[in-house]
């Protein structure tokens, strides 16, 4: 920002701007072309957005909007405003926003925050005013609808945000229609190399890049620095979480790993350092708490979640009837969680989870659970066929050797109807005996009423 202030107090540390983000996922159903209250403008049918996201120094103003539902949600979203560096910072998680944000598009603007205002807006209008901007247009006088936007900035890499912000056209009644940018591509970086368990004669390296690449690691005597790292280097598969065991080391001796990634026509790299231990490790891994439980999925479809500790990191690798689940191929958690959807769903009756882990020192260990799939737990899925199909459309005709099925659509209209006639008797009788009540009550009252007067 040009000027960031406070003099509301507000807890995100700023008071005067309101910042909008309009994410375009791509051609996904149900995106929206009308922007949030307030704003008063459109986006381009190009640029339609599938969740918007609205931020202000008000905690209780930020939020995030679905547009196929409409549902808004605070969650998952962080604003700060940092008065001295002039900046907003709005962080967004995955979950909110959606998982590939570098392949989404965003129309980014901003106004003058108005607590009180539509939207958390403040209106431009035509003439400046109290509590109000100038250089718009007032509300058109046949409709009363506001048509110029409020919005006083949109973030452009590229084009001409005035004419843009401008094209509103109050007395054809249509509002400005905005356009954003695509995020540029991300360079590749190597970025967050660590070392992972370390025996004595192996290490394991992890390492992330932006862009999923095969990687080449090469791995030396911290004193014997190679003349060519790529001859003596391995290569690993494609993907942007890397994890990879060094194997044919020396115990307890000082080494030196680099991690090394083609890009272009220059190498990135990242060096790191560990020494192995001075003890060999063979005792295998411990398997605790196995566990195979019955769940099922959003579309109803059978899954099995399979659990299990062991006492070190370790590889996963899960043995389930004629199938061979893999999960992390190098030794990375204690903790283990897989999800399997079997395929047919599997009938009821007791199965058997095997479970093999690997540590980094190449033990290895086994252990089986048994588990039970309830009647309850089988999902059944009624197979389509011609003889049904033809017997809904009322082709099917009795006294032609076939027995018609008969369809169970519940009550037929006759007895529906009968049902409702029913339904207004007794509710007619009801009144007719409420308002009897009511005069029988009003009869006793004139009669203790006369008795009176006449006592009188």
């Amino acid at each position: 920002m040009d000027e960031i202030t406070d003099h509301w107090g507000l807890a995100n540390g700023f008071s005067h701007q309101i910042v909008q983000i309009y994410v375009d996922r791509g051609d996904e159903a149900g995106g929206r072309t009308t922007m949030l209250e307030g704003a008063n403008a459109m986006v381009h049918e190009d640029w339609a957005w599938e969740v918007a996201i609205s931020a202000t120094g008000e905690p209780g103003a930020v939020k995030a909007v679905e547009a196929a539902t409409g549902e808004t949600s605070a969650k998952g979203i962080e604003v700060d405003g940092d008065a001295e560096a002039n900046t907003i910072t709005i962080t967004v998680s995955k979950n909110v926003i959606g998982p590939d944000v570098g392949d989404y598009r965003y129309v980014i603007v901003l106004g003058s925050q108005d607590g009180f205002g539509t939207g958390k807006w403040r209106d431009v209008d035509e003439t400046a005013k109290t509590w109000r901007l100038g250089g718009g247009a007032d509300p058109s006088t046949v409709d009363g609808v506001d048509y110029d936007p409020n919005i006083v900035d949109v973030l452009l890499p590229e084009g001409d945000q005035t004419s843009m912000l401008a094209s509103y056209d109050v007395g054809a009644q249509q509002h400005a229609v905005l356009t954003g940018f695509e995020m540029p591509d991300v360079a590749q970086q190597v970025y967050g190399a660590a070392v992972g368990e370390v025996t004595a004669s192996t290490a394991v390296v992890l390492w992330s890049t932006t862009v999923a690449t095969n990687a080449s690691v090469a791995a030396v005597l911290a004193d014997e620095s190679p003349s060519d790292w790529s001859a003596v280097a391995v290569e690993t598969p494609a993907t942007t979480n890397h994890a990879y065991t060094v194997t044919g080391l020396e115990a307890g001796r000082a080494y030196w790993v680099r991690i090394m990634v083609e890009d272009g026509e220059q190498t990135l790299f990242a060096d790191l350092n560990f020494t192995t231990s001075n003890e060999s490790d063979v005792t295998p891994p411990e398997i605790l708490n196995l566990a195979a439980d019955v769940l099922s999925g959003s579309s109803g479809a059978m899954q099995l979640k399979i659990t299990w500790y062991t006492d070190e990191a370790t590889t996963e690798t899960v043995g389930l009837l004629d199938a061979v689940l893999q999960g992390d191929e190098v030794a990375l958690k204690k903790n283990h969680e897989m999800i399997f959807i079997p395929d047919p769903p599997l009938a009821a009756g007791t199965y058997d989870v095997t479970v093999t882990a690997v540590d980094a020192s190449g033990n290895s260990n086994t252990s089986t659970a048994s588990f039970v799939v309830d009647e309850e737990d089988v999902v059944v899925v009624p197979e389509d066929s011609d003889d049904e199909d033809d017997a809904s459309d009322g082709s099917c005709e009795e006294g032609v050797g076939v027995d018609c099925p008969t369809a169970n659509t519940g009550p037929s209209s006759d007895v529906l109807l009968g049902l409702a006639l029913l339904v207004v008797l007794l509710v007619v009788a009801a009144l007719v005996r409420t308002r009897r009540a009511e005069q029988d009550m009003l009869a006793d009252e004139h009669a203790v009423f006369d008795d009176v007067l006449d006592d009188a």
